[in-house]
């Protein structure tokens, strides 16, 4: 469940580990994982961090959902 949703269409690039490191990051932070399953992935965004660990920095926050934003060149290069 670290696939990014582009490598759900082959195609692939740094921005994909940018995806997996913000997963890695969401579960560091709230111990669980941001998506149950690859049809997830591709539906939904991740709940906000902040809404499962209530004194969570705001900054902290703002870089795991930017690791995790759908379109890759939203992400971080």
């Amino acid at each position: 469940l670290y696939m990014a949703p582009e490598q759900l269409t082959g195609h692939t690039d740094v921005r994909s580990d940018v995806w997996s490191l913000g997963v890695t990051l969401f579960e560091l932070l709230t111990l669980r994982r941001p998506f149950a399953d690859r049809a997830e992935i591709a539906c939904n965004d991740p709940p906000a961090p902040r809404s499962l660990v209530a004194n969570l920095s705001r900054d902290l926050e703002a870089i795991c959902l930017k690791a995790l934003r759908k379109e890759p060149s939203q992400r971080y290069q």
